[in-house]
This record gives structure tokens, C-alpha cells and sequence, in this order.
């Protein structure tokens, strides 16, 4: 059951789902990283935070998630870019955003080393369309970015936990005036 108060929320259209400041809010919000980096790496709460997404060359990635402590040296940085099409530039520019990071914490970055996670629509059909499965959080995240949907009502999937926590999130950084405390310079 959706709550009475994310039931008659509605996100603007500059900050609809699939836009780069709700994505970029949304994905620097502690929970979220802590869901994405148990998922990506089976870490636990707390190892990762939010870290300053912009580079000396003056390129600047939609999130990165570091390791919370410098005795972690093994943990690598994770860069979250959500894009709306893929081109060669933007694959560029991600294996720019790679090097950048490296350079940075002498670590590659996840979406680098060893992966690197495209969620399309095309990808999370069959586990949106599966009412009867559980979606993994990433895909619910994916779904959620990808919808469009300024409304938890328009979204499919809408009783999902991750869809609930996302909606609920973007209500609470909307009410907050876009400030989160892991947005380091976004207003």
C-alpha cells in the first residue's frame, strides 16, 4: 500500500525520474548507495559515501561512490552516469571519467575493472513485466530512472520496496528544497 503522503506527491517535470538532478540527488542519498554497493559488491552499509564528482580537466561524472575509510584500498570507487542515450562520445567520456578517478584514488572504478552495468528499458522488461518476481533494487532503480514518471500512481511496479524508498526519497529532497547532505555542491 502506497502511504497517503507519497499517493498525492508528484515530482515537477524538471525533476521527473530519467533527469539528471532527481537521478544524481537520489543516487548520492546514503540508502542508495548503500543498496547499490551491497548489490554491486556485497559490501556492507556504511563502507561507501558519495564523493566530489568533479575532475581537474573540468569533467564532471553524475555520481561516484568511494570507500568510506582509507583502510579499504582494496574497495573500488563505483561511478554511477545515468545517460538517456548511449553514444561512442559518452562511452568516451565514461572511459575519461575512469582514468580521472583512477588518477585520483590509484584504484579503477568498478564500471572499469572488471564491469560495467548498462540498464535499458530494453534489459528490465521481463522483471517489470514478471509481476510474480521480486525485481533485484537495481533494477527497481533502473526502472525508476527509465519510468519518467513524476508519480509513484503512473509507475508499474509501484508496490515495489526500492520504488516506494525512491519516491519517498525524492519527496524528502524535494521538501528539503533539493538539499542532501551527500550532494556535496547540488542546490
Amino acid at each position: 500500500m502506497i502511504p497517503d503522503e507519497l499517493a498525492i506527491f508528484k515530482l515537477s517535470r524538471s525533476h521527473q525520474p530519467g533527469t539528471d538532478l532527481i537521478g544524481k540527488l537520489i543516487a548520492r542519498h546514503q540508502s542508495i548507495v548503500d543498496m547499490i554497493t551491497t548489490e554491486l559488491l556485497n559490501a556492507k552499509e556504511g563502507t561507501y559515501t558519495g564523493s566530489n564528482t568533479a575532475f581537474a580537466d573540468g569533467i564532471e561524472c553524475d555520481v561516484l561512490y568511494v570507500p568510506q575509510s582509507s583502510n579499504s584500498p582494496s574497495l573500488p570507487p563505483i561511478i554511477i552516469d545515468v545517460q538517456h542515450t548511449v553514444t561512442q562520445t559518452f562511452m568516451a567520456r565514461a572511459a575519461q571519467y575512469c582514468l580521472n578517478v583512477f588518477h585520483r584514488s590509484h584504484v579503477l572504478p568498478k564500471h572499469f575493472a572488471k564491469f560495467c552495468y548498462l540498464v535499458t528499458k530494453g534489459s528490465i522488461d521481463w522483471y517489470v513485466d514478471n509481476v510474480d518476481e521480486d525485481m533485484n533494487p537495481i533494477v527497481e532503480f533502473g526502472h525508476f530512472l527509465l519510468s519518467g514518471q513524476q508519480s509513484i500512481i503512473g509507475i508499474d511496479r509501484w508496490d515495489a520496496l526500492t520504488i516506494l524508498k525512491l519516491y519517498s526519497i525524492a519527496k524528502d529532497v524535494m521538501d528539503n528544497g533539493t538539499n542532501v547532505d551527500t550532494t556535496e555542491g547540488i542546490t
